[in-house]
Order: C-alpha cells, then structure tokens, then sequence
C-alpha cells in the first residue's frame, strides 16, 4: 500500500508542500478538509486572509518536528462571527499537535524522567508534568466504565504509611492491572465493589487465604469460582509439612542446613546436596514420604496453565490436569 501525507504525518486532510531534511525537520502542509463554522456548523463561509501556525509534532526518529501549518480566517455569512480554521489532531491554543503530547507522555509513562525528556525535546518540566496529568485523567476515564475481567485476581500491598493498604484488582487473562483502591478490608471496598460494572461476567476469582477477599467475592461476585493463590498454598503446604516433621524427628528438625534442603525442590539440588538428602530420608520413610508428597503437591500448583484450563473447561469443579504431562521429580533414592 502506498504511503500517502496522513499516514507520514499521522494526521488527517493535511497535504505536505515541502519538507526540510534538517535536524529539527521542518514540515510545511496545507489543510485540504472541509471547513465548517465551529458556532453554527454552517458552511457557507467567506475566506479572508490567510495565517500560519508554526507547532511540535512527533518525532521521526531522533529527529525533532516543526510542523507549519497554513489556513485561512473565516466569517460565517450564517451567524456573522470570524473564527480561525481548525486542524485535526491539533486543539485550539496549542502549541503542539496530539501525536507529539501522546509522545512525550508516553516516554514519561515507560520511565523517562522528566529532566531527560526535557532535554532532548526542549519542553519546560513544568509543561511536561502538566501534560502527563492530562494523559493521566484520561486514561483513567477509559477505565472508568471498563467491564470487569473474567478471570479477576485481587491482593494487598503496601501502599503508603499515611494512606495504609491498597487493594489492586488484576485482569489475569490478559495480564495486567485492572485497578487500584485504598483500603483492604470489606467497609473500605464497599462503596468502589458497588459500583463496579458488568460484576456478573467474573467466573474466576484469584485470591489468597485471608477470609474477608473470601467473603467479598461470595457477596459481590456469587458466579464467581474462587481459586487460592498459588505462592500462599505452597506457604502453607510446606509449613505444614514442616511441623509434621518436627513431631517425626524434633531433633533434626532444628538442623538449619537440612532444614532449607527439604525446602527445596527436588531438581534444583546440586549433586552433593542430593545425596546428603537422601541418605536422612532413607533412614526415615516416613518423612521420605512426606517428601515425595509434597514435591507431587507442588509440580501440581506450578502449573501456570490450570486457571486458563479451567475457564476453557466452564469452570467445573475438578482441576485440570494434562494427561501427557511428566512425573513430578521425585527422587528415588536407592536402599
């Protein structure tokens, strides 16, 4: 497909005169749209005398953009009022173009601090902070009526020492982060969870082992099919374990350097490692059995694929589990 002057500019009804290859680049195009009295809409316009606008535009490359834009002052023989002609992409009062701020907010937005941007594209901090607040509200009105995901993780963290703990609300099917809310306990969410639209389509619910996320979602999400966190299962499996082996063996139970090798899964131990482990666990088969257990237990949590398999299956109540999949390692160790 051809490239035409929209596609290299990025901006509609805009035909390019000429082009100064030079750092910055030097762009002069004329608007060839229709043109419409912005108080009235009407078209029966009167052309008077022409001006230019000379504004930033995105970048091509490592190279900056000055785009010269040439139009022409109107009367409205409808309502009788001047106005300027406008431009697609560019707002009134504006000294550069959509795509640029999208730009430079993006940079911002990826990590790019502020003195750098600055720098390299000649703006004030000032005028890059405040079109990052810009970028910012309206991303957050994107979201505002955003439905909810249908596989829905929801965990704590954190946040500040004046403002407490915030709960963050995750899309797992596509992995990203849905929201962000003050607050961790059920009062503090109940005005946001209110108000939360299209609740109904949530059929999997990802949280850890506190009882209050657990009876949010049985009150805000009763379609939903709760699923513990993994890392928090695994917590508690190996604590668990932990204590049935200080009632099997209280005395080696406290040797901290066979206590982190049952810690640790089966196929990341080194070889001199692997043979001190299993010379302790042939002398106890009771905790060798335990041991066993809890690396089939584990290879089973660490699928990462189960909650997807399980939203593909209609969220039925048996967990998914492929029929090719290989044996946990399990070390078999020799008597």
């Amino acid at each position: 497909m051809p490239l035409n002057d929209e596609s290299i500019l990025n901006l509609p009804f805009l035909h390019i005169r000429k082009c100064e290859d030079r750092n910055p680049v030097l762009i002069e195009a004329d608007y060839t749209g229709p043109v419409r009295c912005p108080h009235c809409e009407s078209v029966q316009l009167r052309k008077k005398c022409p001006f230019v606008r000379r504004v930033r535009h995105e970048s091509i490359g490592e190279r900056l953009v000055w785009l010269i834009l040439r139009g022409y002052k109107y009367l409205c023989r409808g309502c009788g009022r001047y106005f300027r002609q406008r431009f697609e992409g560019l707002l009134p009062y504006q000294r550069a173009t959509e795509p640029f701020r999208n730009e430079v907010c993006q940079d911002h937005h990826d990590g790019i601090c502020q003195r750098q941007l600055a720098r390299r594209t000649g703006l004030g901090s000032a005028t890059i902070e405040r079109w990052y607040h810009r970028f910012l509200t309206r991303k957050m009105a994107e979201r505002k009526n955003a439905p909810c995901p249908r596989v829905l993780g929801i965990d704590e963290h954190f946040f500040t020492r004046k403002d407490g703990y915030a709960t963050t609300f995750c899309d797992l099917q596509h992995h990203r982060v849905y929201d962000v809310v003050l607050g961790r306990s059920e009062a503090a969410l109940e005005s946001y969870l209110a108000k939360l639209p299209d609740k109904h389509r949530v059929r999997v619910v990802c949280i850890d082992l506190s009882s209050s996320y657990r009876e949010i979602v049985r009150r805000h999400f009763p379609r939903a099919q709760i699923v513990a966190d993994r890392f928090h299962v695994m917590r508690l499996i190996g604590h668990t374990i932990h204590q049935l082996w200080r009632q099997l063996d209280p005395v080696q139970s406290r040797n901290r350097g066979l206590r982190s090798l049952l810690r640790r899964r089966a196929d990341r131990l080194e070889p001199d490692q692997a043979q001190n482990l299993g010379r302790y666990l042939q002398a106890h088969p009771a905790i060798e059995a335990l041991y066993c257990f809890k690396q089939e237990l584990w290879e089973l949590l660490r699928r990462r694929d189960s909650i997807l398999r399980l939203v593909g299956r209609g969220f039925g109540s048996s967990w998914p589990v492929s029929s090719n999949s290989k044996k946990p390692p399990c070390p078999a160790w020799s008597r």
